[in-house]
């Protein structure tokens, strides 16, 4: 057993015996169905500093009812935990924190489920801010039930649920807010260096999973290293982004430098060769295989997670391929798609929507048997691409491909 899980096992010993539930501040319903603009609050204050778990529960549907005939991915419920009034229930994919089912024609088909889902957003101070509750539950748990320890800030919980649009939307997140009274009035603790796993220890674990900090010791990010002043410039650092997840700490490359520095660095295992990929009649399509990269899906996530800003230059080579825009007939219906790493794909065929890009340099636009290339600039936390999707590229003569390895995304 390794040394997190040593003190995970621990601290919930110790938090069965010393934490007992004082009372449960009450129940809060989220309905789905309502706009996504609109939150809803707790009645009770939450008090400063006080420590409470948040329990969710509860499964959903993103999409009608009426597109469940035909399912491309996953296994869904049969009918929400908690029906909505106003819409028409039935199937249904989605939980507190994951996508474990989709209706075929979504962008989720070709994705791995479950995957992480952020559509659940809590506020702590008045909605002021916004944030996707860190789960204690390192993976998806099938009872569709989820905690989060978190301390007061003298307001009132308030929760969203963002979805647009939400016409279609059905199910209702169900939010129990426990306060608990502990041991700190026999012991203050936190992580105090005496030698021994004690109670101290367990508090000060408890505070950790509430805010979250890495109880191994390492930073959670490059940033984090960057901010606390324990840099050493550019270079290769531990760090360990899940804290006290089943991770365990990883070695990354740290730009300290670009852009104001604190950016992991997310590799390439390999190039995509730069040749011909497909034969037949032209048709918008992905590649068969994904990117591989150096880092696994999981530790690639858990950067994602601590992360609030991506950015990769995706280089696309070419010859006889267009990747973004046609100037003979004045189109865009040849740009590429890009699909990330959470499975989903981005506008293809048109201008991009839905992301935030620029465009370097778009010399494919040609058209020709010269071997140019087309660069997009991508902002988006969750890169790195994995795939791309292409139009018109059946031809021997119609090839395509990225120098990846030269080319890797970056998260802060």
């Amino acid at each position: 057993m390794n040394f997190k899980m040593i003190l995970l096992n621990v601290f919930f010993i110790f938090f069965i015996s010393c934490f007992n539930i004082k009372s449960f501040a009450e129940t809060m319903s989220l309905d789905t169905s309502q706009i996504s603009t609109n939150s809803i609050s707790s009645i009770q204050i939450l008090e400063e500093n006080e420590i409470y778990l948040l329990t969710v529960k509860g499964t959903v549907s993103i999409w009608s009812s009426n597109s469940w005939y035909t399912i491309c991915a996953g296994t869904p419920e049969n009918e929400p935990m908690y029906e909505s009034l106003n819409n028409n229930n039935g199937k249904t994919g989605v939980d507190a924190a994951y996508l474990f089912a989709s209706v075929s024609g979504s962008p989720y088909c070709d994705a791995q489920l479950p995957i992480k889902e952020e559509r659940l957003k809590i506020s702590l101070d008045d909605g002021n801010s916004w944030f996707t509750p860190n789960f204690i539950e390192a993976s998806y748990n099938p009872n569709h039930s989820y905690t989060f320890f978190f301390q007061g800030k003298g307001h009132s919980l308030k929760a969203k649920y963002v979805d647009e649009p939400d016409t279609d939307n059905y199910g209702v997140i169900q939010l129990l807010i426990s306060k608990y009274e502990d041991c700190s009035s026999i012991i203050k603790g936190d992580h105090n260096d005496n030698n021994i796993i004690d109670l101290g220890d367990a508090i000060g674990i408890l505070k950790s999973l509430s805010n979250p900090r890495s109880i191994t010791g390492y930073p959670l990010s490059c940033n984090e290293i960057l901010t606390k002043d324990n840099s050493k410039g550019d270079g290769y650092y531990i760090i360990d982004p899940d804290g006290s997840g089943e991770l365990e700490p990883f070695e990354v490359f740290c730009d300290m430098q670009t852009d104001g520095g604190g950016w992991t660095r997310i590799e390439y295992k390999k190039d995509l060769e730069l040749k011909s990929h497909f034969s037949g009649e032209d048709a918008y399509r992905f590649l068969p295989e994904n990117f591989e990269t150096v880092l696994s899906p999981k530790e690639i996530e858990a950067i994602q997670e601590v992360s609030n800003e991506g950015k990769q230059l995706y280089v696309g080579e070419c010859i006889h391929v267009l990747h973004y825009y046609y100037p003979l007939e004045n189109t865009f219906m040849h740009a590429f798609g890009y699909k990330f790493l959470n499975g989903y794909e981005t506008d293809f065929g048109k201008k991009y929507t839905d992301i935030q890009y620029e465009i370097i340099k778009d010399d494919c636009k040609n058209n020709d048997d010269v071997h140019r290339a087309t660069q997009i600039l991508i902002r988006d936390v969750r890169v790195p691409i994995i795939n791309v999707k292409s139009y018109d590229t059946g031809e021997s003569n119609e090839k395509f491909g990225s120098k990846l390895t030269e080319n890797p995304a970056w998260l802060r």
